[in-house]
This record gives structure tokens, C-alpha cells and sequence, in this order.
């Protein structure tokens, strides 16, 4: 199992721009700029969840199976995870059985733009329904890896972040419990 350490921030639609701006003025490039929807299905543990990646299932460009254990806790937090690269026809037959025996419980889509910064994926998200967001995700070996912190917060720390409110869940939680964050919570 591939692990993470994350943090999802929350911030206002109109300072996205500025944040992305600063990453690149900090030697960052975006390296992909992806329409995603993410279809979560009703799971016993954890979460599970069909990606598309490139727009709708007609249309996307490559798919894959995430299946991920993470706790709902502020701030930063490890995340399990397994992933699976499908194509269209497996993704397909994949999305209808699942939808079938599990359920559908919520889909996410959104535009997000990567940078990359040693081990840390930076993501800007534009969530269809929530809003704006930056979330990193430091790729580690284990959960006790004291370095994957540091590199987390000196990103926050150089990016300027520290103000803005950290989110406890997922997309996929926000959207379920209609917790639209507005500007006046972003910082």
C-alpha cells in the first residue's frame, strides 16, 4: 500500500490565481492542468472511488480504481492508499458493477492543476459546488517518516499558506453533507 501525508486547505475563488502565480515565482510548474470526476461508491471501509480523468466517461482519457483509508482529522493526516490503472472498456464494466452492488454515494468533479515539488504533489482545485482549494499530498515509505512534515510545511510556509482553514475530509464529505465553505471561511 502507497502512503501520503496530506493537507487539504480551503481558500477563496478569487485568490487561486494568486496561490498558482506564487508557486511558479518559487521555481513550481504546473505540470498538468486535468478536468477530473471522481464517482465514490458506497464502501464498508474506507473509500473507493472511480476516476476520470480528461471529462466524462465518453470522453476521459485515462481512468483509474483508488481505493484509500484516511482519517477526517484537521490539519495534516496519513492516507493508505491503492491504485489502479484501468482502460475505457474495464472502467466501464468496473463503474456499472460497482454501481450495482455497492451504490453511488456521491460524485466530485473538478478542474485541478498539479505542480510537483521533490515528493509533493501541490494540487489547485476548483471544485464543482465547493469552491477553491490547494491540497498536498508528500509520497512516503511509511507513516513515521518525520521528513515528509517538513517538506509539507515548508511548502505551507513558503507558499504563505498558514491562514487558510485546513478541511478535515474529502470532496466527497463536503459535497455529501452540503458543507459549502464560502469566502468569508476561506481566510
Amino acid at each position: 500500500m502507497a502512503i501520503n501525508l496530506e493537507l487539504k486547505l480551503s481558500c477563496a475563488d478569487a485568490d487561486l490565481e494568486s496561490y498558482v502565480e506564487d508557486a511558479k515565482l518559487h521555481g513550481m510548474s504546473i505540470a498538468n492542468e486535468l478536468q477530473q470526476r471522481d464517482t465514490y461508491f458506497l464502501a464498508r471501509n474506507g473509500r473507493l472511488k472511480l476516476r476520470e480523468i480528461g471529462g466524462c466517461p465518453d470522453t476521459a482519457s485515462s481512468f483509474e480504481l483508488i481505493a484509500y483509508q484516511r482519517p477526517n482529522t484537521e490539519g495534516t493526516r496519513w492516507s493508505g492508499y491503492e491504485r489502479i490503472e484501468l482502460d475505457r472498456a474495464q472502467a466501464s464494466a468496473l463503474r456499472e458493477a460497482l454501481a450495482t452492488t455497492l451504490g453511488i454515494d456521491v460524485v466530485v468533479s473538478k478542474r485541478r492543476r498539479v505542480a510537483f515539488s521533490n515528493r509533493t504533489r501541490v494540487h489547485f482545485d476548483e471544485v464543482d459546488g465547493l469552491g477553491s482549494f490547494i491540497e498536498f499530498e508528500t509520497v512516503t515509505l511509511s507513516d513515521d517518516d518525520p521528513t515528509a512534515g517538513q517538506e509539507l510545511d515548508g511548502l505551507v510556509q513558503m507558499l504563505a499558506l498558514g491562514d487558510l482553514v485546513p478541511i478535515p475530509g474529502s470532496y466527497a464529505d463536503l459535497l455529501r453533507s452540503d458543507q459549502v465553505i464560502d469566502d468569508v471561511d476561506r481566510g
